[in-house]
Protein backbone atom coordinates (compact mmCIF):
# COMPACT_ATOMS: atom_id res chain seq x y z
CA UNK A 1 0.00 0.00 0.00
CA UNK A 2 1.13 3.54 -0.65
CA UNK A 3 0.05 6.60 1.21
CA UNK A 4 -1.37 9.50 -0.49
CA UNK A 5 -1.62 12.79 0.02
CA UNK A 6 -3.98 15.30 -1.49
CA UNK A 7 -1.14 16.76 -3.55
CA UNK A 8 -0.65 13.79 -4.79
CA UNK A 9 -4.33 12.84 -5.42
CA UNK A 10 -4.44 16.65 -7.64
CA UNK A 11 -1.77 15.22 -9.45
CA UNK A 12 -3.32 11.69 -10.49
CA UNK A 13 -6.39 13.66 -11.21
CA UNK A 14 -4.31 15.88 -13.54
CA UNK A 15 -2.85 13.28 -15.36
CA UNK A 16 -6.08 11.07 -15.85
CA UNK A 17 -7.43 14.42 -17.26
CA UNK A 18 -4.76 14.84 -19.37
CA UNK A 19 -4.66 11.18 -21.23
CA UNK A 20 -8.47 11.30 -21.53
CA UNK A 21 -7.88 14.77 -23.34
CA UNK A 22 -5.11 12.78 -25.85
CA UNK A 23 -7.17 10.45 -26.25
CA UNK A 24 -10.79 12.38 -27.12
CA UNK A 25 -8.47 13.64 -30.36
CA UNK A 26 -6.79 11.06 -31.25
CA UNK A 27 -7.96 9.64 -34.54
CA UNK A 28 -10.57 7.39 -34.12
CA UNK A 29 -11.49 8.61 -30.96
CA UNK A 30 -10.08 6.21 -28.72
CA UNK A 31 -12.00 6.90 -25.79
CA UNK A 32 -15.18 4.99 -27.43
CA UNK A 33 -13.42 1.94 -28.12
CA UNK A 34 -13.78 -1.13 -25.44
CA UNK A 35 -11.47 -1.59 -22.84
CA UNK A 36 -10.36 -5.15 -23.64
CA UNK A 37 -11.29 -7.80 -26.55
CA UNK A 38 -13.80 -9.62 -24.44
CA UNK A 39 -17.07 -8.51 -25.68
CA UNK A 40 -17.41 -5.56 -22.92
CA UNK A 41 -19.54 -2.68 -23.68
CA UNK A 42 -17.46 -0.73 -21.22
CA UNK A 43 -14.97 1.49 -23.14
CA UNK A 44 -12.04 3.05 -22.30
CA UNK A 45 -14.01 6.66 -21.68
CA UNK A 46 -15.92 4.88 -18.73
CA UNK A 47 -12.64 3.61 -17.06
CA UNK A 48 -10.99 6.67 -17.14
CA UNK A 49 -14.41 8.45 -15.96
CA UNK A 50 -14.59 5.93 -13.43
CA UNK A 51 -10.27 7.03 -12.34
CA UNK A 52 -11.17 10.37 -12.22
CA UNK A 53 -14.70 10.09 -10.09
CA UNK A 54 -12.86 7.96 -7.87
CA UNK A 55 -9.94 10.20 -7.31
CA UNK A 56 -12.46 13.61 -6.98
CA UNK A 57 -14.17 11.44 -4.20
CA UNK A 58 -11.05 11.25 -2.56
CA UNK A 59 -9.98 14.08 -2.80
CA UNK A 60 -13.63 15.91 -1.61
CA UNK A 61 -13.58 13.50 1.63
CA UNK A 62 -10.37 13.10 2.81
CA UNK A 63 -8.04 16.24 3.69
CA UNK A 64 -5.54 13.34 5.14
CA UNK A 65 -3.29 11.37 4.23
CA UNK A 66 -5.22 8.31 3.04
CA UNK A 67 -3.62 4.38 2.29
CA UNK A 68 -4.46 3.31 -1.28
Amino acid sequence: MKNINKETVSDLLCDAHDIRNALRFTQGNLLNKPKDNEGTETTIGDCLDNIIDTLEGIAITNHTTHTL
